[in-house]
């Protein structure tokens, strides 16, 4: 019973704060008067809405244990003066009587800060590296203001183009212990939140935001992690770096507080645009270093197993960014539980299709699930990570240039699609609807053809056809359907192809797939434009994992070469027949019946 109350406020608490942000995000506040006035980036406290449970608890135990700061002043680590000073706010902590925190940190608050700063700068062990951050968090406590205290040490005690208050932060993040890490990223993400929403504070140091985003992206990949025996750090002498992907890293709250930090950040236009442009520049990196890992393995057939785990490892630790990460954990939570893996190494991320970008050893969507380990309801859990995904993406969704691209990078029109179609809370739906009408508000001539083609007018009309609590769903609803009724009324028949095409996912409800007269005339325009269409109905062909979608590809292929002069030629230059023949092998009856017609279209030596 506790946990169904504990999970239906968990859902209020989420749709207050997204329709609240629905009306106030990129907008104008309204005054008394109703009266637009401007309103700052960041404009409610807290700055990060951080509540989770496990590091609540785990902070309650830490203030409550003693740290021997005597042994410190006796080492010379701390001055006589800086002993009082913390075994002053110490016995406030231990005793948990806040009435006099406060006026203590009110009088010598920018004293503390300096202590605080400097302690973690040169003290090593956990324990107290703990404490400090707990102290730092009751002094944050319901007191974002203090975080100018912070930022005026701007530029003080610099190493390597770092200093106060960002270099003590950064260098936790490294420190080989989950609460310290987490900490250290929520107090960064504060900074930089706050200085941004504060035009007169000092801007933070380039290095800072690229080295938080890393961090969680580390966390997110964690979600999609297959637990296993070896899971939990990847062994004794794993990185810090390397057991963040573990999904047993933070006892499986990695990801949920990722979303938040990066909820956080996305919420400020600044960090949007940033956080973006470092992103896009990480999925070419990635790109490319996954394919050179592949191409040493397949040139090397007397590789070891251990060269080959190596490689395997290797692989999993290149950083593919959070927009990939965000990407792939919604597509794993539209896979069948139990069903066969649908993942494919193929893939690169930001494929601009739905096929998973990432290799993984299980496409089970419990594997989504914070705090598996620890009895936490599985179908609860999952769906509030996707929520927080969603949310993610719909803040970058505000941007016109950002929105214009999200779907070209990510494939991201018919993830949401089934996101929408599978969803059971409406919080879920709500997010991903809005999500939908700012992608086609802010570039519809990018989205609206992806849309089309991933049959959202025929979601859209399913979903009216329901009863929603919120009035904003319908209005959404209603926004997609008049949008998107009007742009089908002026498509051709080629149009509505390119736009299925678009969306990586196609299906045989689309007439033109098999109707000759369409490919007798539009044959000729797949060779337009140094081939452009052609070439992507191979990506889609070589990309996919959809049994569907590889059906029809296979089909279409066959058709092109049926109606174009030289089609045995063009297709055979772009690979697709070396996939075909593969495909005359796959599992599914309908896609191994389209891939031996089709291949047999292509050896015979006449069609005509």
């Amino acid at each position: 019973m506790s946990s169904s109350s504990s999970s239906q406020q968990k859902d209020q608490q989420d749709n207050k704060k997204s329709q609240q942000d629905g009306k106030k995000q990129d907008g104008k506040q309204q005054d008394k008067d109703g009266k637009s006035k401007p309103r700052e980036s960041v404009e409610r406290p807290p700055l990060v809405y951080l509540t989770n449970k496990w590091i609540q608890e785990l902070t309650q135990r830490i203030r409550a244990r003693p740290i021997p700061w005597e042994g410190y002043h006796r080492a010379d680590l701390l001055s006589a003066e800086e002993l009082k000073m913390i075994k002053s706010v110490d016995a406030i902590v231990v005793g948990q009587d806040r009435s006099k925190l406060n006026p203590l940190l009110d009088e010598q608050g920018q004293d503390y800060v300096s202590l605080y700063l400097r302690l973690l700068s040169k003290l090593s062990r956990t324990d107290t590296l703990q404490q400090i951050l707990v102290l730092i968090d009751d002094m944050l406590s319901d007191r974002d203001d203090r975080l100018e205290l912070f930022l005026s040490l701007n530029g003080q005690e610099e190493q390597d183009g770092i200093g106060f208050p960002w270099r003590p932060f950064v260098k936790l993040l490294d420190v080989p212990d989950d609460f310290v890490q987490m900490k250290s990223a929520q107090f960064l993400t504060l900074l930089l939140v706050f200085s941004a929403s504060h035009l007169e504070q000092p801007k933070p140091p380039s290095s800072v935001l690229p080295r938080l985003l890393t961090f969680l992206s580390s966390l997110l990949r964690g979600a999609s992690q297959k637990p296993s025996s070896n899971s939990s750090g990847r062994g004794a002498n794993a990185s810090p770096a390397a057991r963040r992907t573990s999904p047993d890293f933070a006892e499986g709250n990695g990801p949920e507080i990722a979303l938040v930090l990066l909820e956080s950040l996305l919420r400020t236009q600044k960090y949007r645009e940033e956080a973006w442009e470092i992103d896009v520049a990480k999925m070419g990196q990635a790109q490319s270093s996954t394919g050179k890992g592949k191409s040493s393995k397949k040139n090397d057939d007397d590789d070891s197993d251990g060269d080959n785990d190596d490689q395997e490892q290797q692989h999993e630790d290149v950083d593919r960014g959070f927009l990939s990460e965000l990407a792939y954990i919604l597509r794993l939570s539209n896979a069948p539980a139990g069903g066969p893996s649908f993942l494919s190494s193929n893939s690169p991320a930001g494929s601009g299709s739905a096929t998973p970008s990432r290799q993984t050893t299980s496409s089970n969507a419990s594997t989504l699930v914070v705090g598996a380990n620890n009895g936490t309801n599985t179908t609860r859990a999952g769906t509030q990570l996707v929520y927080q995904v969603v949310l993610c993406l719909w803040l970058l969704s505000f941007n016109a240039d950002i929105a214009a691209e999200l779907n070209v990078k990510l494939g991201l029109i018919p993830i949401l699609v089934d996101v929408a179609r599978n969803a059971v809370k409406e919080k879920v739906t709500r997010v991903t609807v809005a999500t939908f009408r700012n992608l086609l508000a802010k570039a519809p001539d990018a989205n609206a053809p992806v849309m089309l083609g991933s049959k959202c007018l025929t979601l859209t009309e399913n979903l009216q056809s329901r009863k929603w609590s919120d009035d904003e769903i319908n209005e959404d609803l209603e926004f997609l359907k008049t949008e998107l009724s009007e742009r089908l009324k002026t498509m051709t028949t080629w149009d509505e192809y390119l736009s299925e095409l678009q969306s990586g996912q196609l299906t045989f409800e689309s007439p033109c797939h098999e109707m000759d007269e369409f490919w007798k005339e539009n044959a000729p325009k797949f060779v337009d434009e140094d081939g452009k269409v052609l070439k992507q109905l191979v990506k889609v062909l070589k990309e996919s994992e959809d049994a569907t979608t590889l059906s029809v590809a296979c089909s279409d292929v066959g058709k092109f070469v049926h109606f174009f002069e030289q089609g045995k030629k063009r297709v055979g230059e772009l690979g697709a027949k070396t996939r075909i023949m593969e495909l005359m092998g796959h599992d599914d009856a309908n896609v191994k019946y389209y891939a031996l017609h089709t291949v047999g279209k292509l050896v015979s030596a006449s069609w005509r």
